[in-house]
């Protein structure tokens, strides 16, 4: 059975993830008052333009009940944009998620704000481009992609847990639950060392082959040049915030070689 529906949602980061998480709102034509808040405030004005969300400005203020509140911003500016929201939420029965790709900074969070955690159920949809920008954002970004729920206080049949599964399934998603630790050392493997290893590579190539490196490539260096232009602000927040687990992943690596 389904578990009650929010009576809002409040997106914060109008990006890929924040803007394809807006426009997979508009394509189920949700009932629910929807918000949008970016630190460029020029990035809400154009959500509000084409349709995405109620407010044309960050000035705003959620007054339904029962709001979710959404983070879909770099890992190191989670902190900060709590910080700007908490004021705007007049309703403490509140729940929020986010969609970090490392959930390091999301538990120091909570570690600082304990009644937090009856509130904050961790996501991470397996989605994503190189590309960036509300402009790059896509409607059925997460249609059959895996999310990943996390939490430090609830188990998986919690209603919380269900609220926010419920969510992420209405677009068309496919959900399970891990530990956040155990999140942060599958993705350290599989999502954030591809990239460092592309960042590297691309790096090496550049300093000793220099135009070259194009000239006499093939499709096997396209795919490193794919990952390797992803937005760096927010790789650079995901090798920061997750830099235990990846450090320990180069190690095997070289051991292989």
């Amino acid at each position: 059975m389904k578990e009650e529906r929010f009576g809002s949602i409040l997106v914060v980061g109008i990006g890929l993830i924040g803007g394809s998480i807006l426009k997979s709102l508009m394509g189920i034509n949700i009932q629910s008052p929807v918000y949008g808040y970016d630190i460029h405030e020029k990035v809400t004005e154009e959500a509000f333009s084409k349709g995405l969300i109620k407010n044309p400005t960050n000035d705003i203020e959620i007054l339904e009940d029962n709001p979710l509140v959404l983070f879909a911003v770099p890992s190191l500016a989670l902190n900060e944009a709590f910080s700007k929201i908490q004021p705007k939420i007049l309703n403490k029965n509140v729940m929020y998620s986010d969609t970090l790709s490392s959930k390091a900074e999301a538990i120091s969070l909570l570690e600082k704000n304990r009644d937090l955690k009856k509130k904050f159920v961790m996501s991470h949809p397996i989605a994503g481009s190189e590309k960036s920008g509300l402009s790059n954002s896509l409607k059925n970004l997460f249609k059959d992609r895996l999310v990943v729920l996390s939490s430090s206080n609830f188990f998986p049949d919690d209603r919380e847990i269900l609220r926010i599964k419920d969510f992420w399934e209405e677009l068309g998603s496919r959900v399970i639950f891990i530990d956040p630790q155990q999140h942060d050392k599958i993705f350290a493997n599989t999502s954030h060392l591809p990239h460092v290893l592309a960042y590297a590579l691309m790096n090496f190539l550049f300093k000793n082959l220099k135009e070259n490196t194009f000239l006499f490539s093939g499709g096997s260096l396209e795919e490193y040049t794919r990952i390797a232009s992803s937005d760096p602000v927010m790789w650079k927040d995901i090798m920061i915030s997750n830099k235990k687990e990846i450090l320990n992943a180069p190690a095997v690596i070289v051991n292989i070689l």
